[in-house]
Parts: C-alpha cells; structure tokens; sequence
C-alpha cells in the first residue's frame, strides 16, 4: 500500500460561504465603476478600487456576516501552514471588476502573509485564477510528461465559482484569466497578516 507524505503544506485553500453576495456585489460594482481601466494589476479594461476605497471592502455591512464566518477558516489554514500563533488582521482590501477580455497580470500581495479571494459573482466561463508552480524549476531536470494540464506545468489553474474564497500564501505569484463573457466577474481581494506584540 502507497501512502502519500506531504513534506510541505498545502498552499491554497478554498472553502465555499453558504450565505448571499448579491449586496455586496452590487455595492462593488457602483464603488468601481469611475475607476480609471487597467490601473496596476488589472488589464484588457479591468477596473479595480484598490487604494481608492471610501472604505475597505472587508469593512462593509453586507460583507460583516461573511467576515465573521470567514475568521476560523483563515486561522485553520494558518494554523496549517505551522505558522506562530499571532492574532490575524486583515491589512486591506479591495475589488477587482472584469467584463469581457478584462484580465490580471502577474503578481503577488507581499509583504502580506495571506491573501484572499472572494468570488462575489464568477459566471460561468469568466476565467480562472492561475498560481505559478514554486517547485517548476526544482523538477527541470526530471522527464516530465508535458501532458496538458499536468501537475508540472508552470501554471496551475484553480477553477472557482460565485461564494468560492481562496486562501494562499501573499508570496504566491498569481494571474487571472481573461473573462470570455459579457457579464462582470466580481473579486474582492484582502491582505491579512499576523500581528506580534510590542515589547
């Protein structure tokens, strides 16, 4: 009998929160819509209220149930991660809006030390998230199969739907496909971090 040894953690969660966006996801929309297209991450006509928020996104009404039901899962994962047992506060967050073509580049959310995404709405065949393989070029020299979506490739997509959240390490670099629909693709993003106690 085989038996799997995870010698490193598992680095994106996701878990599914069973209550209703559909306020929040309208209050998302309005906040973004005077945004300028394409600013930092955001491409192909994505909008984003990152660093423009009247209020975080993680501060708002319709979002304080989700808050609450959000906190023990964050504090499993970084309990799964063996990280010290700090208390966890969300740095900031924000929205990202993508209709039709809009996309996101690359990047990361350091100097967090998770970052979460929230799937307000995610139509169907509106693109997923993709994370960048960190052992890609620990595996060069090994015969890989090169099969299409093998577990080496150098992108691994992670498919999600509205009420989906995922959790992963801020140092994780990451992008999102482009949305092939004519309906918004509605994310709000946050930065968490632990917090240690002044001397």
């Amino acid at each position: 009998m085989l038996t799997p040894i995870n010698t490193i953690p598992t680095l994106v969660w996701k878990a599914t929160y069973p209550g209703n966006f559909s306020s929040a996801c309208s209050r998302a929309i309005k906040e973004t819509v005077l945004m300028t297209e394409n600013a930092g991450s955001m491409r192909g006509g994505g909008k984003t209220n990152a660093n423009h928020n009247p209020l975080d996104p993680h501060m708002w009404e319709e979002l304080h149930d989700f808050m609450i039901w959000l906190q023990p899962i964050v504090n499993n994962v970084w309990k799964e991660w063996d990280m010290q047992e700090l208390p966890l506060e969300v740095m900031n967050s924000w929205t990202n809006i993508t209709n039709q073509n809009g996309y996101v580049v690359e990047h990361d959310h350091s100097p967090a030390h998770m970052a979460a995404s929230v799937y307000l709405n995610k139509p169907e065949d509106s693109g997923d998230i993709e994370f960048r393989n960190p052992l890609h070029s620990s595996w060069t020299y090994m015969p890989r199969s090169h099969t299409d979506f093998s577990r080496q490739d150098f992108w691994q997509s992670v498919q999600c739907n509205t009420n989906d959240v995922l959790l992963f390490p801020a140092w994780l670099s990451h992008r999102v496909q482009a949305n092939q629909v004519n309906e918004n693709r509605v994310v709000m993003s946050m930065n968490i971090v632990g917090i240690k106690n002044e001397i």
